[in-house]
């Protein structure tokens, strides 16, 4: 089943528990199907937002609508813990219930028959949505498996090679001999500052080494494929958010990663030792790189599993890093000078605070 179908049964599902829960007199049912509608809505938001958003908003044109979702979802999540804390079948639990009830309306009438979903099967083709879609159920059916409480999260690491490591042998095959290698190359081209290469700079580098290369920015849709298709080395021009979302789609992948580090922070090039280097001397030490492994994070949770590379964050501050990437803050958005961005972001962060009590 594709994505959209997945989703589109997520939202007739709660609709219908939340009619029988509007509908009963029985406070015991009543807090029964409440319970289940908290479950599956939990469950439906994190698959959206660690999945399915994050895929749509690699098409610039679909990122909007993602913001607008990611609002919604803020404001059931706000009314799901509100409830959580009312009597069930009292007066102020069936308000807050009309209101929960009409908010999913909206917002699944906002996805499926609004522009979201239209654009999407327009902009994704029928195998990517099958994909993407079996990512979404294989998720779900971990996250109701019933291993871990709601909210807990356990991280353990994974080894994979990650990296090209330079000044020793790559393969025994290079040895003596001038060889070509096949490089696919993905290239940010919003990376780092104005001082950085431009991809096709990047290219005339590959080339003048003696190797083949075909060329994908990490802005285009299809450069997902790109990474199954056959290749000695895929090269990451990029920051620590290309390499990583590069390095998560390649776990297991016996394809090594070299990485051109052209980002702001490069930490992940810091640690293998890139950073402070011209690029063309990397590339021709490429042929005489030795593979290393580099550890890959997963983090497991109620909303399924997710590698990480550099790191990854839980609670206040992740949550409000979380927030303001996500809803495009205008003042933030605006050149502003930094007290004024440190102004704005205690704000933000005080609004985390405030919606964010401490329960038992």
């Amino acid at each position: 089943m594709d994505a959209l179908e997945l989703l589109k049964q997520d939202h007739q599902k709660v609709k219908k528990l939340l009619t029988s829960a509007t509908e009963t007199e029985d406070k015991n049912e009543q807090k029964r199907l409440f319970k289940e509608i908290k479950t599956e809505l939990d469950t439906h938001a994190r698959l959206e937002e660690t999945i399915f958003y994050p895929a749509v908003q690699e098409h610039e044109d679909l990122k909007n609508m993602v913001f607008e979702s990611l609002e919604e979802h803020r404001q059931v999540k706000t009314l799901l813990r509100e409830l959580s804390r009312v009597t069930a079948g009292s007066d102020k639990f069936k308000a807050k219930l009309k209101v929960l009830n009409d908010d999913v309306e909206h917002h699944a009438e906002e996805e499926e028959e609004g522009k979201m979903f239209p654009k999407v099967r327009k902009a994704f083709d029928s195998n990517e949505l099958e994909e993407l879609g079996q990512e979404l159920e294989a998720a779900k059916q971990k996250s109701g498996c019933g291993k871990l409480a709601d909210g807990s999260i356990t991280v353990k690491m994974k080894c994979h090679a990650l990296a090209l490591f330079p000044m020793h042998r790559l393969t025994s095959f290079y040895q003596g001999r001038k060889t070509h290698i096949k490089v696919t190359l993905i290239h940010n081209p919003s990376a780092g500052d104005d001082s950085q290469p431009s991809g096709d700079r990047i290219v005339e580098m590959i080339q003048s080494a003696g190797h083949k290369v075909k060329y994908h920015s990490s802005k285009e849709k299809d450069w997902k494929k790109a990474l199954k298709r056959r290749c000695d080395i895929i090269a990451v021009a990029g920051g620590d958010g290309t390499v990583g979302k590069v390095a998560r789609r390649l776990v297991g992948s016996s394809t090594p990663i070299a990485i051109l580090p052209v980002g702001t922070a490069n930490n992940i090039g810091h640690a293998l030792g890139l950073t402070g280097r011209a690029l063309e001397p990397l590339i021709l030490e490429w042929e005489s790189a030795r593979r290393i492994n580099f550890d890959i994070g997963e983090a497991e949770g109620p909303w399924g599993s997710n590698y990480f590379v550099e790191g990854v964050g839980v609670g206040l501050f992740a949550a409000t890093m979380l927030n303001i990437r996500e809803r495009k803050d205008p003042i933030l958005a605006a050149e502003v000078c930094r007290e004024a961005e440190i102004t704005r972001v205690l704000q933000i962060l005080k609004e985390q605070v405030e919606k964010h009590r401490p329960e038992r």
